[in-house]
């Protein structure tokens, strides 16, 4: 990551495992505003497993996303930060898509931990919402992210090896699954989250990232991306697990088409939803609050000059 100086515009990129999302931000006086925002689900981690190959057909298709979005962004020619994700540390190869990508960028994708991930996801997907007690959730497709603060006001990150692809991949056979495969993969979420985080936390649950912010959607405006209108709103966990019936009852083809949940989303939408569920049902909570900002967003203020 190059030192920007003090910039006044900036660009953050998540390197996720199932979607790279893109955004700018702009700083004026203590205002910082999102001037741009992209995502494109392009599932870097098909099929991988731990400590396997990524593959080469993901790698050219993710490699041919990168370069169509990045111009939008004036890339090159920003500063930006590009995070790579639990993808990248669990591939044995994740050079063969960092190397190409860094030509594209001009700038290195930097493979941050577990750790660091929430941390950038906390500071990224609370801003623009009131200081609170927050209990950040960023589901991912191979890894979920949990950040709070402690008594004292320090940041408690948490990261489990879990996520949306790998558990579609795990448990779900059929299209859609079935109440077997449904109830294994419930019981294995419930499982990693009590590992991951304490049975009681004060403060709100924020969601961030495509599952979250697709279950907003379906709240206020389906089948569209109104950014505005689902920042923060709230979700109740018994509309949450609504959702989750008729998405877990339907073929990922009819998700997408009676609901507007993107074809490279729908197939692992249900898993989402099924995670969110075991962390509202870990800590107590009836709400889950939902950001459309996150790690991204993180990125790019962790570089923002002022």
């Amino acid at each position: 990551m190059a030192d920007p100086g003090d910039p006044r515009r900036v660009v953050g990129i998540d390197i996720g495992s199932n979607t790279f999302s893109f955004v700018a931000l702009e700083r004026a006086g203590d205002r910082i505003k999102v001037t741009r925002d992209a995502s494109v689900a392009v599932r870097l981690s098909e099929g991988l497993a731990a400590g396997r190959r990524l593959s080469p057909i993901a790698v050219e298709r993710c490699l041919r996303a990168l370069a169509e979005v990045a111009p939008r962004f004036g890339i090159p020619g920003v500063p930006l930060r590009a995070v790579g994700t639990q993808v990248l540390r669990m591939a044995a190869d994740p050079e063969v898509f960092t190397r190409p990508a860094r030509d594209v960028l001009d700038a290195e994708i930097e493979i941050v931990d577990g750790a660091e991930e929430a941390r950038l996801v906390f500071r990224g997907g609370t801003l623009g919402l009131a200081d609170g007690s927050w209990i950040v959730v960023d589901i991912g497709g191979q890894s979920t992210e949990f950040c709070w603060r402690d008594l004292s006001g320090a940041l408690v990150p948490s990261s489990i090896p879990i996520g949306v692809v790998g558990l579609t991949e795990r448990f779900f056979a059929g299209d859609p699954p079935g109440a077997d495969e449904l109830e294994k993969m419930k019981r294995c979420a419930a499982a990693a989250v009590s590992e991951a985080i304490p049975e009681r936390l004060d403060g709100e649950v924020l969601g961030v990232a495509g599952t979250a912010t697709n279950l907003g959607a379906l709240e206020v405006c389906p089948g569209e991306w109104r950014r505005e209108e689902i920042h923060g709103i709230a979700v109740s966990r018994e509309r949450l697990r609504h959702w989750l019936g008729v998405m877990a009852g339907i073929p990922a083809e009819e998700r997408t088409r009676r609901y507007g949940i993107g074809h490279a989303r729908a197939d692992v939408f249900p898993a989402g939803l099924v995670l969110l569920d075991a962390v509202l049902s870990r800590l107590g909570k009836e709400i889950l609050r939902i950001s459309v900002n996150g790690l991204r967003v993180g990125a790019a203020l962790s570089i923002l000059g002022g």
